[in-house]
């Protein structure tokens, strides 16, 4: 008797789902609209070619527009050089060095009649 109902049970929920299903797998229709076809995807390749080209020919042109504004390499060297040796380029690094050799040279004067 139980094996009935579950049967029952089971054939109820059978019908149920063959009902939504219906036709629908039979009637008939595409899912082209839902993809793009090929010469579609051909076309929005060549737009993505075209754009990255011409962003990366805009981005040359205003780095070599840049570049060509520097001087020459042994301005630029010299520029390097004069930074590298001008008191007020990077002063607080100087000072503390200065502060560290006077402090070093310091120490290295004590003998053992100043230390006594």
């Amino acid at each position: 008797m139980a094996n009935t109902s579950i049967f029952a049970a089971f054939e109820r929920m059978w019908q149920h789902i063959l009902s939504k299903l219906g036709n629908k797998s039979d009637v008939g229709h595409n899912h082209d609209n839902m993809y793009y076809t090929e010469a579609e995807v051909d076309t929005k390749v060549s737009d993505l070619n075209t754009l990255i080209s011409s962003n990366l020919q805009a981005a040359k042109t205003y780095i070599d527009n840049k570049t060509s504004n520097l001087a020459s390499t042994s301005s630029v060297d010299n520029k390097i050089s004069d930074h590298n040796t001008s008191n007020a380029a990077h002063n607080d690094i100087r000072v503390l060095i200065t502060d560290l050799t006077t402090k070093l040279n310091n120490f290295l004067d004590v003998d053992d009649t100043t230390t006594d």
